[in-house]
């Protein structure tokens, strides 16, 4: 009976309602480069003159000035602040007041999805966990996409999960346009359409499993179409990505301390420009080929390092210091989290845990090629989770029995 899990469900909900107001009073909203980038794009779209930056005002590029038209980011977000930020006056708090909101759809969308996976057999407690995940929680509060990507990226899961579970064609085509919103919102969603093919194969077999794959495919590049064609129209460059590509490869091609923006070799991509406009990502893709053709071995290395030290550390610790004693907690806490999602996940069949580890195998792929940060694994971590709760009830189940016997 479902009805025992809304106590639950509600005590989750509170939790992350009583988490989020700490940070949109503690956090600054435009504490980094990107939400300003989204202001002027929304802004310029507001203002009724296109698709643009302009009046960014960034002070370590100063010689940039605007680059119009542009696809330094992708529209999904511009165009969500467009709406709740600009058409509201500029008021911060109804973009944060919206994104808190929207945090609570995440939550119970994540519910469905374990709900679904787990039948009656959902501990309760694990609803408990996901609540009390405040890294999860507090983005609210910045001027960041972070937020809806992650609402659009459950909701995609949800639909993926009833598309594997009913085997209908129509499922899958609705799955593949919301992950097209997904991409639309942050182009690290893409590879969900290659890796989706993993548990679609093992619940359907290779035959059938081809043609539902095939259905999201068509359906998802449906969805980016539009936008491609703009850009295809626009720039000549029959692309839906946005410019952010040439950077993040360059940045995972070499040493940290030459990605610094006062880096000799940083200011060689940016030139007179700025560090994801157009000009400096077609630099530094080349720059990235060419670091990775002189030391392939290195790249590789680097790789391996992103995809583990990402993992391991809880995101945001590095803002603390490394002989704080609640850097070590919250270390703990993180590598306790990872040991529980391993002891859930094999007590699954085989295609629901490729299901649940879907966004955790495809954010450690994009960060063996990106400038990865902690706060990046945040969106695979409502379904991720949903194992580390389960795991945690098996662990607990298995000391019961133990110490009855």
């Amino acid at each position: 009976n479902i009805d025992k899990y809304h106590p639950y469900v509600l005590t989750a909900l509170v939790l992350a309602l009583i988490i989020q107001p700490a940070g949109i009073l503690a956090l600054h909203p435009f504490d980094n480069l990107d939400s300003r980038e989204y202001l002027s794009i929304s802004g310029s779209l507001h203002q009724g003159t296109g698709y643009a930056v302009r009046n960014l005002h960034a002070a370590e590029f100063p010689r940039f000035e605007a680059e119009a038209p542009t696809r330094m980011r992708q529209p999904g977000y511009p165009f969500f602040l467009t709406f709740f930020y600009w058409m509201t006056g500029r008021k911060v708090l109804v973009v944060q007041l919206v994104q808190v909101l929207l945090n609570m759809l995440i939550l119970w969308l994540t519910f469905r999805i374990a709900r679904t996976v787990y039948g009656g057999n959902l501990w309760c407690g694990t609803l408990i966990i996901i609540g009390l995940y405040f890294p999860l929680w507090l983005r609210s509060q910045f001027i960041l996409p972070e937020t809806l990507f992650t609402l659009a990226l459950v909701l995609f899961m949800l639909i993926f999960l009833q598309s594997l579970n009913s085997g209908s064609v129509k499922r899958y085509a609705a799955s593949g346009i919301v992950l097209g919103l997904a991409v639309l919102i942050k182009p690290i969603a893409v590879p969900f359409s290659l890796f989706a093919l993993i548990p679609i194969w093992m619940k359907h077999g290779l035959r059938k499993g081809l043609i539902y794959w095939g259905a999201l495919l068509v359906l998802l590049g449906a969805t980016l179409l539009p936008w491609t064609v703009r850009n295809s129209i626009v720039f000549g460059e029959f692309t839906p990505l946005s410019t952010e590509g040439g950077f993040n490869l360059w940045c995972a091609s070499v040493d940290y301390e030459r990605t610094r923006f006062d880096a000799a070799q940083f200011r060689e991509g940016v030139a007179d420009g700025y560090y994801i406009d157009r000009e400096a990502d077609r630099r530094f893709r080349r720059m990235a080929v060419e670091a990775i053709g002189a030391d392939p071995l290195g790249f590789i290395r680097r790789a391996i390092g992103r995809m583990v030290m990402t993992w391991v550390h809880f995101p945001g610790v590095s803002l603390l210091s490394s002989a704080s004693l609640v850097y070590w907690l919250l270390m703990f806490i993180q590598l306790g989290l990872l040991a529980l999602i391993v002891t859930g996940a094999l007590k699954l069949p085989r295609w629901q845990t490729a299901y649940l580890l879907l966004p955790a195998l495809v954010f450690t792929f994009v960060f063996a090629i990106i400038r990865a940060r902690t706060r990046f694994v945040l969106p695979a971590m409502p379904l991720l989770l949903i194992l580390a709760g389960q795991g945690g009830w098996n662990w607990l189940k298995g000391r019961f029995q133990n110490g009855g016997g």
